[in-house]
Order: structure tokens, then C-alpha cells, then sequence
């Protein structure tokens, strides 16, 4: 880690520093705090009570990916520890409990403006207007979004907010993701390819990770039970 961190381009960027792996590092904290708090056992406790096959963990994790939407990063980490003692219990491989967290909780953490991922976005939709009134090019129709003009020119975040809500209607990667995964989990769409491999080997030898795996996960959290 410590020669990763020393050249790495990446970790040259002072921002990506302080903000990404300050709130990774953060995310870490909170996990090993709810599971201390017995707050994630309470979770599993309650969902336990409900799911009484395989495919009621997989619905639960799917449903708990769409959720639990603060954050994509939050998102995975959360739900993944949350969830992986119950689909473990009922033999659900890790790689789809994979899916579940990464095609359920990404996606829906960018349609809504109450996550990281929409406070993102109207920086990314202010930039466009701020950048065209300097270059002299921004329709007439868009002048409130921004203010000033020159070097000072600055987005007018209540102006940008409904160009968010438009885009909402065309994030069609978010929304076929949800829909792909919502199949899955409601075992509509069939297991294909490298994902009926890795759940036939988990429903008949109850190995939901592969002998050759390597999962990156600490040891406090792979003992982790229910």
C-alpha cells in the first residue's frame, strides 16, 4: 500500500486524497461500528424472519440495494456486509450477492437527488452553463443558470436543479440495470455464462466462493455470521 500511495498518479491529485479515500476510510469505520452496535445483526435478525429460501435472500438483497442509496461506494460496502451472512445461509453465491449490491444500489443512488450522486451531478450540469457563458455560447434561454460572467461566472444551483430532475428520464443505463436486476432476482431471467456457474457450484456444494477466489475482505468480516 504504502509504494501504491507513493507513485500512483492518482494519488498525486490532493483532492482524490482528501475527499475519496478520507470518505472510503470513513465508510470502513461506520461498517465496524454498526457491527459492534449489533446494528447489521438487528437488520439480518428482522430480514431472517421473512426469507425462507434462496430466492427470498436474493429479492431481499436486491430490494436492500435500492434502499439503501446515500452513496454508490456506501452502497457496496454496506449492503454487501449487511447481506452476505443471509445469502450465505441459503447457499446464494457471492458473485450474484455481487450484482445485487453493484446493479441495485449504483444505479439507484444516481436517480435521486438526495444521494452523493445527485449533489455530483449539479456540479457536472452547472459546469456546462459556466463554461458556455465564458466562451460567450450560452442560449439566451439558459441565462439564469448562471451568474456573472468572465472568470466570476458561477452556477445558480436552484436554476440547475430541474435540468437534474430532466435528466432523470434519460439515465437509461440506471434504469435498465434495475430492471435487469429485478429479473434476476425475481428469477425470471435465467442464470447464463460464467453466474450459472458460480450458482449451481454454490446450490450443490454450498461453496458460494470459488476455491481459486480471493475475496478482498477482512477477517473480522469473513466471520461474521448470522
Amino acid at each position: 500500500m504504502p509504494t501504491l500511495v507513493a507513485t500512483a498518479p492518482l494519488f498525486s491529485d490532493a483532492w482524490y486524497v482528501e475527499n475519496v479515500l478520507l470518505a472510503i476510510s470513513a465508510i470502513g469505520g461506520l461498517i465496524g461500528l454498526m457491527i459492534r452496535a449489533g446494528a447489521i445483526r438487528g437488520v439480518l435478525e428482522a430480514l431472517a424472519d421473512r426469507v425462507e429460501s434462496a430466492a427470498d435472500a436474493e429479492k431481499a438483497a436486491f430490494l436492500a440495494g435500492v434502499i439503501v442509496h446515500i452513496d454508490d461506494s456506501f452502497d457496496c460496502l454496506v449492503v454487501g456486509s449487511m447481506m452476505r451472512p443471509l445469502t450465505d445461509r441459503y447457499d446464494v453465491s457471492r458473485a450474484r450477492l455481487a450484482y445485487y449490491v453493484d446493479s441495485a444500489g449504483s444505479p439507484a443512488s444516481r436517480l435521486v437527488f438526495h444521494s452523493t450522486w445527485g449533489a455530483a451531478m449539479i456540479g457536472f450540469i452547472g459546469a456546462g452553463p459556466v463554461e458556455a457563458r465564458r466562451q460567450g455560447t450560452l442560449p439566451e434561454g439558459m441565462s439564469a443558470t448562471v451568474s456573472d460572467s468572465g472568470e466570476s461566472a458561477s452556477a445558480v444551483t436552484q436554476e440547475v436543479w430541474p435540468l437534474f430532475f430532466n435528466t432523470l428520464f434519460i439515465g437509461f443505463y440506471s434504469w435498465i440495470a434495475l430492471a435487469l436486476a429485478a429479473l434476476v432476482a425475481w428469477q425470471i431471467a435465467p442464470n447464463v455464462a460464467g453466474m450459472g456457474h458460480e450458482e449451481r457450484r454454490a446450490r450443490e456444494t454450498g461453496a458460494v466462493v470459488g476455491a481459486d477466489h480471493e475475496p478482498m475482505i477482512s477477517e473480522e468480516m469473513a466471520d461474521y455470521r448470522m
